[in-house]
């Protein structure tokens, strides 16, 4: 970094003068904000039951089925004679096993619906396929003839060969009717649709979730649908990044035309209307080939970490051609090869961002192209929340430096120019739907940068800490220009080809105004958030906390790629979180206690780094923010906020001084997609043992109750951070002997 900041006026902070005007959007991460960094696997059941939590207040219905076909599969054509003739009555009743059914179901349905389509249904109930670690297999899928067995009497070359990547529709089934996860009294408008009864129905529910998550992760498509079927009875779905439509249930047995004409709809539909993008088509192997061959040139010809662009290449994933055309700046369309991304999305909802290292077609340069689905709001009174590149050009204006380069951006559009955009959202305003959560509109957009990598890049520890200073000055000069960041992690603190830190990723980016509309929640990556705001979310983002998260970001890459002392009990500290709220998620404890009583009583080994000038770096940076936590509460602190600047100058004094940059190594804690996990859940208990044994304060409490401590001492969603600052005060505070009624002032450390 070179250069110190221009004595500029700082804007006034969002705490302060615009406190009564400014509205900040309480961070509500979904599961990919939160699982795609968390430092162990989950179980599939895990995983499941998170899906569901995900989900929560996301299912839009229930619509009449007739309804549901009408408005979301149009078909030009009626139905066939031969549908209304299908029949489900020789399917098993009351079957020992659910897995009686699934043949019967599919001999019906590819004999008499699907015959002559193209497509067919496969038994996919034994053969999972793992997605993110967790391994997920739907009960039967439907799949294009050509990649099925022909032989319709052999099962198991059937089983044998579904894949996420290429299903068109799968279908769940519950033996009993009532293990059905809706409610059935539709007309009770004032309650989730969901059935929140036991943890049974949650996980099936999880299970739907985790399903669509699965097919949109590995598929480029807009929407999919789905069908459920409980017992006799059956639902229609549509899932796209708002949420879910459900149709109302009914009876297969006396209406089996119903599900006749839905799984035949599905065959008439064209592409877009099976919610493929048409902006994608699978590349060619020539194409593949040029994909591979610059990528492998890339990682041979460069000075970058051999980590470098590891697993862009993966045959487990298709090879992709997409077009992105510049809507953005101008009407330039370009082709771009893609394969695998840095990482999948865990959760159908949001952004679902997939950022992949793609081969423009026409320069065969190596770009990186994130695509994702960006929210449509009001972000003031008059104005939609712009798009990433319409930020990134207001910042240059500003010369904020540390930006990435553009080369083209745009919303996606169909063949007929209609922008791609979610829908779910709309039926939650119709009559009669049971309630949901504010639901929020998305479109599909597209943006490509000149290449940039991971951290994990970095050459050294020394570039590793000056790219992260690159972000930090890059936040600094973005708030003096009237904008925050929101969502610093390790995913958009890039580098370039030059080892120079990159922030990316400005679409959750806020511009500080007065008068601002804020959404009711925005997404966020979980282990990098501040303290502050993981324990109560709903507070007013501020610059600080972006400041925090390079911390965070530093200290967690240091951890994973770093030699030192750190162990895997290290990374935990990240994950903590409580989620027993159906409405937020908090936490940060553990984080405060790494913060503000680290040099107390370590009741583990020391994390140490054997690079001495990252360990000092870090270590300065902690017994800064350190400060901010203990000293909350006094006059310093709005000045404290606003100077920035000082938390740059850590970095800058840092590198400065003398350094032995230490190599950026291989993943030192890399989750084992096999570990069948029981994730730790701390307790109140737990926490005041810790802070006891910290700091030497008593906060027994009689188990499992609360009604002994004072209102300030209780804890609910997060509140064990203030009492353990609040302990750490004290500690810190010299006694005061024969009087209770003046405090002593602290005395000053000699240095």
């Amino acid at each position: 970094m070179s250069g110190r900041l221009p004595p500029t006026t700082p804007p006034p902070s969002p705490s302060k003068s615009l406190a009564s005007s400014f509205q900040s959007s309480p961070i509500k991460p979904n599961l990919s904000g939160i699982g795609i960094h968390d430092s162990e696997s989950m179980s599939a059941k895990q995983f499941q039951l998170a899906s569901a939590r995900d989900m929560s207040g996301h299912w839009i219905g229930a619509v009449e089925p007739g309804e549901f076909m009408n408005t979301l599969m149009k078909t030009r054509q009626l139905p066939p004679r031969r549908i209304s003739r299908v029949s489900f009555n020789s399917l098993p009743k009351n079957p020992a096993i659910e897995r009686d059914i699934y043949l019967p179901f599919i001999e019906i349905v590819n004999s008499s619906i699907l015959k002559g389509t193209g497509l067919k249904l496969v038994n996919s109930s034994s053969t999972p396929q793992a997605v993110n670690g967790v391994k997920l297999a739907p009960d039967v899928c439907m799949c294009l003839v050509a990649m099925s067995s022909q032989d319709d009497n052999s099962e198991k070359a059937v089983d044998s060969e579904w894949r996420w990547v290429v299903l068109e529709m799968w279908i769940e089934f519950k033996r009993l009717a009532n293990q059905d996860p809706f409610r059935q009294d539709y007309d009770n408008l004032d309650m989730f649709l969901e059935k929140i009864t036991n943890e049974e129905l949650e996980e099936v529910r999880g299970q739907l979730v985790s399903y669509a998550a699965a097919q949109m992760a590995r598929q480029h498509r807009k929407f999919i649908f789905s069908l459920l079927i409980c017992g006799d009875n059956a639902r229609f779905i549509r899932w796209d990044h708002t949420g879910a439509t459900v149709s109302k249930h009914f009876d297969i047995r006396q209406k089996p035309a119903i599900l006749a004409e839905f799984l035949w709809r599905y065959t008439q539909l064209d592409n877009p209307g099976q919610g493929k993008d048409p902006t994608v088509c699978n590349a060619t192997p020539e194409e593949e080939s040029r994909l591979a061959a610059a990528v492998n040139m890339y990682r041979n010809s460069n000075d970058r970490n051999p980590l470098t662009l590891l697993n862009v290449l993966d045959s487990d994933y298709c090879c992709y051609k997409i077009t992105v055309s510049g809507s953005d700046n101008g009407s330039e369309r370009c082709d771009y090869i893609v394969q695998r991304p840095f990482s999948d999305p865990l959760s159908i909802l949001g952004r679902s961002t997939r950022t992949y290292v793609a081969l423009n077609s026409d320069t065969e340069e190596l770009e990186l192209l994130p695509d994702y689905w960006r929210t449509i709001g009001p972000e003031s009174l008059e104005t939609e929340h712009p798009p990433e590149s319409a930020i990134y050009q207001e910042l240059k204006s500003a010369n904020v430096p540390h930006l990435p380069c553009v080369v083209l951006s745009g919303d996606v559009t169909d063949e007929d120019g209609t922008v791609q955009a979610t829908v779910t959202q709309t039926y939650a305003d119709k009559p009669d739907m049971c309630k949901s959560e504010h639901l929020k509109e998305y479109r599909h957009y597209r943006i490509v940068l000149e290449l940039v990598v991971p951290l994990s890049a970095a050459k050294d520890s020394k570039e590793l800490a000056g790219a992260v200073g690159n972000a930090v000055r890059c936040i600094v000069l973005s708030h003096r220009a009237g904008w925050m960041h929101r969502d610093v992690g390790t995913r958009n603190v890039m580098l370039d080809r030059y080892g120079n830190g990159i922030l990316c990723s400005w679409d959750l980016g806020l511009k500080i105004v007065s008068e601002r509309i804020a959404a009711y929640s925005r997404e966020g990556t979980w282990q990098f958030i501040s303290i502050r705001i993981a324990t109560d979310p709903s507070r007013i983002h501020d610059v600080i906390d972006d400041l925090e998260s390079c911390y965070w970001v530093l200290l967690y890459t240091a951890i994973r790629h770093v030699e030192g002392t750190a162990q895997r009990e290290n990374l935990r500290m990240f994950d903590e979180r409580n989620e027993n709220s159906r409405v937020k998620t908090t936490g940060g404890t553990k984080k405060t206690l790494f913060l503000l009583q680290m040099e107390m009583v370590n009741l583990t080994v020391p994390l140490k780094f054997n690079c001495t000038g990252l360990h000092n770096l870090l270590e300065s940076l902690r017994l800064h923010l350190r400060s901010l936590y203990l000293f909350n509460n006094s006059p310093g602190l709005a000045q404290s906020r606003r100077d920035t600047v000082s938390i740059l100058d850590i970095f800058e004094s840092a590198l400065a001084g003398k350094w032995c940059g230490h190599c950026i190594i291989e993943d030192r804690f890399p989750r084992d997609p096999n570990a069948e996990t029981t994730r730790h859940k701390p307790n109140l208990l737990e926490h005041q043992q810790i802070v006891t044994a910290r700091t030497g304060i008593s906060t027994t409490l009689a188990s499992g109750s609360q009604s002994g401590l004072k209102r300030s001492d209780r804890t609910d969603e997060g509140g064990n951070n203030e009492r353990i600052i609040s302990a750490a005060k004290k500690a810190k505070k010299p006694s005061t002997a024969g009087s209770s009624s003046k405090r002593s002032a602290p005395k000053k450390s000699k240095k």
